[in-house]
């Protein structure tokens, strides 16, 4: 058995004599370093090449039966890849070009056996080159399949761009993202095609510093990107040069749901400032309006009074009013308005509002109803809903109106339905369900909006309106109510296609009703002392006129602190306390909380310019506390006086 160093030879040779010529001629160079196998015929050459595994095989050019090339041919077909050496009596050129063609890798004359040595080594040296550069390439094709692998399976859209801007390389998710197939992409089509062009310039520039100097652009920054459709992704790139070459390779992460969430989050967030600006000026605002139509009262109440002055004393008192709608809708937008919830039907509602509907819209427009009977019952104010109906209708019939196209559809259409309450960050309509709700959209076919006004819609002031022709507070104050009752609107628009505004109401869960008491304000009102406690001096100077007009005796005080003094006194025994339920200091609802127990049998009055959850009102409703809103007016609050004054209630 040949030593695991030693070169083995197949000999292919018919001659006794040429043969140990040979193998005294390979000893000349290679000593025992190489053991020798010979064979004659085709049968046992073939068997050779399996058992014996020859590193290299010396040929006759002629044998009885068989040839050279003829035995080249049949090791090249067993997938062999062996030195072949040619070794024969004469060959002239022409024979010699045959056998190279053929696949031989040398010949050697007979003649000349003193070239054998050399011819080996030769051999064997091209052998070893041949074997390093097969290595070679099995690692370079297995590196290229590791390579794409990682290519195609890394988390984002990748590929791979030449200095003139083509793609060569892409993988799946980069095929996805695009809308093109890889054949129509690789080798094609260009980086820029792909780029909104408000981006392409500066791209460039980047490109251009970063083959200057690796870290002078930025590495990753956002863009907008264009897809086979036309639409517009926002994308996240990472690039980056490929070390000695003119490539660069890139990678984009789809970041546009990411940014319309951190779009509204921003939206939610500055429209939440907006409201409780808003609130705070309606509640001042509201303080003002006390003293206004509060005294606009007083005066028509007299007797005798000129008709003129009557006359413009209701014309105050209608500004008054108008001025007081205001501020209901910026309480209604910053979630501080006063509401009455109820169970009710969404489609009763509807229904019993399309009489003002029909009026406010005009007879050119349609209204569709298609309403789900029956509906799961929510709990709402009634208020609430025709509001929040009739700021949609009349957007609706702002955008059909505005629309060119006067001889398209002018058609309103509510439709209500169940559905689910929507996840916070959920993009699309009715996934994530968390709870039952009822769905209610109003439809329109507009002149739509394009994403700039979409992403604005719920800003208070914010109108598409000439200046004069609106608020914009109707859309805002709907944002306000549907948020105050943890419900949710979504809209879906395109410029010229109308718009979709859906309004997701939770089912009721239990029963709350409303219940009102009667009125009775025809009591003796002589003598009664009230405490009245009020920060806003117009507005306190006004109560205090009202009821001294109404018979009562009244002691006021502007804060918390002084009140509290009063009625420490065992001697002062007021008959009923009104308090401003938000002062500075001690305010109203830690005020009320120490009246209750200093003098628990005394009924309590809370005013205040917002609704009960903003002004401790709800604490104070469970402790039998009366919460009026501002601005009020004498009837209001006389009334409400006088059925807590009644015998039956002290």
């Amino acid at each position: 058995m040949a030593e695991m160093n030693q070169l083995r030879i197949l000999l292919l040779e018919d001659s006794n004599l040429d043969a140990e010529l040979i193998e005294a001629e390979l000893q000349k160079e290679l000593a025992d370093r190489f053991v020798l196998d010979r064979v004659s015929d085709r049968e046992s050459f073939l068997h050779k090449l399996t058992v014996f595994r020859p590193d290299l095989v010396l040929s006759d050019y002629r044998l009885p039966g068989y040839d050279g090339l003829t035995a080249l041919a049949d090791m090249t077909d067993s997938g062999r890849d062996i030195p072949f050496i040619i070794v024969t009596g004469t060959m002239d050129e022409e024979t010699a070009a045959e056998t190279i063609k053929s696949g031989a890798w040398d010949y050697v004359v007979k003649q000349r056996l003193y070239r054998l040595p050399a011819a080996v080594n030769q051999a064997l040296k091209v052998r070893t080159e041949r074997e390093q550069k097969r290595r070679a390439e099995r690692e370079l094709r297995e590196s290229e399949r590791r390579y794409r692998a990682i290519f195609e399976n890394t988390g984002s859209a990748t590929v791979i761009i030449e200095a003139d801007t083509t793609i060569s390389l892409a993988n799946q998710k980069f095929v996805d993202l695009s809308g093109y197939s890889r054949e129509e992409i690789e080798g094609r089509m260009s980086w820029a095609e792909f780029v909104e062009p408000g981006w392409l310039d500066r791209m460039r520039e980047y490109h251009r510093k970063r083959r200057q100097l690796r870290d002078s652009a930025p590495r990753q920054y956002e863009f907008d990107f264009r897809d086979r459709s036309g639409r517009i992704h926002h994308i996240l790139l990472t690039v980056d040069v490929i070390p000695g070459k003119d490539e660069s390779v890139a990678s984009l992460l789809d970041v546009t749901a990411r940014r319309e969430l951190d779009e509204r989050i921003r939206q939610a967030q500055k429209i939440e400032v907006v409201g409780q600006l808003a609130g705070g000026v309606a509640h001042d605002f509201n303080n003002l309006l006390t003293v206004i139509s509060g005294y606009s009262d007083m005066i028509l109440s007299e007797a005798g009074l000129d008709p003129v002055l009557k006359q413009r004393v209701k014309q105050i008192h209608r500004a008054g009013e108008r001025a007081q709608k205001l501020t209901n809708q910026l309480l209604a937008f910053s979630r501080k308005q006063m509401v009455q919830p109820e169970s009710m039907d969404l489609n009763r509602v509807i229904r019993e509002s399309m009489g003002m509907i029909s009026s406010l819209i005009g007879e050119d427009i349609a209204v569709e109803l298609v309403l789900k009977d029956p509906l799961p019952h929510i709990v709402a104010d009634p208020n609430q809903i025709e509001q929040i109906l009739i700021n949609l209708v009349v957007n609706a019939r702002d955008a059909i109106r505005e629309k060119a196209d006067l001889a398209g559809s002018r058609r309103i259409r509510i439709t209500t339905g169940p559905g689910v309450m929507l996840e916070e960050a959920n993009d699309e309509f009715m996934t994530g369900p968390t709870a039952p709700a009822v769905v209610w959209s109003v439809e329109d076919s507009g002149v739509g909006m394009d994403k700039s006004t979409l992403s604005r819609i719920f800003e208070p002031f914010f109108t598409t309106k000439e200046t004069g022709q609106g608020t914009g507070l109707g859309l805002a104050s709907v944002f306000g109510i549907i948020r105050q009752n943890k419900a949710d609107i979504r809209v879906s628009s395109e410029p010229g296609h109308g718009s979709v505004f859906h309004v997701f109401w939770p089912v009721e869960r239990g029963h709350a009703m409303a219940a009102s008491a009667g009125i009775h304000p025809d009591q003796d009102t002589s003598g009664k002392l009230i405490l009245l406690v009020e920060k806003d001096e117009d507005v306190r100077g006004f109560t205090r006129d009202a009821l001294e007009q109404a018979g009562y005796r009244v002691l006021d005080t502007s804060d918390g602190e002084a009140a509290i003094d009063l009625l420490s006194d065992p001697a002062f025994f007021p008959q009923l306390m009104i308090t401003d339920a938000l002062m500075p200091g001690i305010g109203g609802e830690r005020l009320i909380r120490i009246v209750r127990e200093s003098r628990p049998g005394l009924p309590i009055i809370a005013t205040s310019g917002l609704s009960p959850d903003h002004a401790g009102g709800q604490d104070a409703q469970m402790q039998g506390v009366h919460l009026v809103t501002k601005p009020y007016g004498i009837t209001d609050i006389t009334r409400l006086i006088g059925r807590l004054l009644e015998p039956a209630s002290s």
